[in-house]
């Protein structure tokens, strides 16, 4: 059985960042001749080769041929990512990129000890379609740096919930940007994604986002 990867609590930015566009036409003829974009969980046959992928709507791709990245480096483990492929038939594609996407599991607000909530641009927030993931676009005000020793941090802090009967049943979650720092000269852009497997079905829940326009606020059911 495969392992899956979730690396991160906290995630210091900058973070390898993708964007989720619509479908970008290549040469040829017919359904297979687009460039596609899709969340995935991709699995590594060997270490740093990716032989198939699932999409967020629970599709399953064989990847011909596999795909190597430096970063998936465990054999038989489940990694998150956005994957841009194109279709060879219904089941095979050919991929062309393959970013990491990192899975940054909640905390509990008891366990930070100051929730910091510095700016971002905020541009979306969804449920994936299998319900098993919360994901959150935006985008970091950053600069280069000599000394690469600043850097920013990402979490997601929950910061109130509410069981009934030993489950969670409405869950209230923020942000969590400490600029640390750095000079805010351009937007660097990612993704982020929120592993919701141990939330019951039905659980409601709510993102808080400071942006830098306004405070957004995000409501959920899963």
């Amino acid at each position: 059985m495969a392992r899956y990867k979730w690396p991160f609590a906290l995630l210091v930015v900058p973070f390898l960042a993708g964007s989720c566009s619509n479908d970008t036409y290549e040469s040829g003829d017919g359904d297979y001749s687009y460039l596609r974009a899709d969340f995935v969980e991709a699995h590594t046959k060997a270490p740093n080769e990716i032989d198939y992928a699932v999409t967020d709507n629970r599709d399953s791709l064989v990847l011909s041929p596999r795909y190597k990245v430096s970063w998936a480096s465990q054999a038989d483990t489940n990694y998150r990512g956005l994957l841009y492929y194109s279709k060879v038939d219904h089941h095979t594609a050919i991929a062309s990129r393959f970013f990491q996407v990192p899975v940054v599991a909640w905390q509990s607000k008891s366990k930070v000890k100051t929730v910091r909530t510095d700016p971002v641009v905020f541009e979306s927030a969804w449920i994936s379609r299998n319900r098993r993931y919360l994901n959150i676009g935006f985008s970091v005000k950053t600069a280069r740096q000599n000394d690469g020793k600043k850097g920013q941090t990402i979490a997601v802090v929950a910061t109130d919930s509410m069981e009934l009967g030993g489950h969670i049943r409405q869950l209230w979650l923020t942000l969590y940007h400490d600029q640390g720092g750095v000079p805010e000269y351009y937007s660097s852009k990612g993704y982020i994604s929120v592993p919701l497997q141990r939330l019951p079905k039905g659980c409601h829940i709510r993102l808080t986002v400071r942006d830098y326009r306004l405070i957004v606020k995000k409501d959920f059911v899963k």
